[in-house]
C-alpha cells in the first residue's frame, strides 16, 4: 500500500500504535526507568501480522516479525536484515 505500517504523531502515541499490533510486552520486558509506565497502555493481544499485510512475500513478513520485537536483545540487528533470506535468496526484486 506504500503507507506506513505504523504512524503516529509523539512517542506515546507511537507505543498505542506497536502495541496494537505486537501487542503489550509483559511487564517483566519493560525496561526500568522510563517516563511512560506500562500500566498506562491497555493490555492489547497481538495481531497476526499475516492478517495485517496479507500479499507480501514470506521471507519480509518473517524478517519484519523480527524487527518488531519489543526486547532489544531479542530484535533483528540491522545486520541480520542485510543477512535475513529476504535479502540473500533470489529472485531480488
Amino acid at each position: 500500500t506504500r503507507a506506513p505500517l505504523l504512524q503516529a504523531d509523539c512517542d506515546s502515541q507511537q507505543l498505542h500504535c506497536i502495541f496494537r499490533l505486537i501487542g503489550r510486552p509483559p511487564r517483566h520486558e519493560w525496561p526500568e526507568n522510563v517516563a511512560i509506565v506500562a500500566d498506562s497502555f491497555p493490555d492489547y493481544p497481538p495481531q497476526d501480522l499475516a492478517d495485517v499485510l496479507p500479499r507480501i512475500h514470506p521471507h519480509a513478513l518473517d524478517m519484519i516479525k523480527g524487527m518488531l520485537v519489543f526486547d532489544p536483545a531479542k530484535r533483528l540487528t540491522a545486520l541480520d536484515c542485510l543477512e535475513h533470506p529476504y535479502f540473500t535468496e533470489e529472485p531480488l526484486k
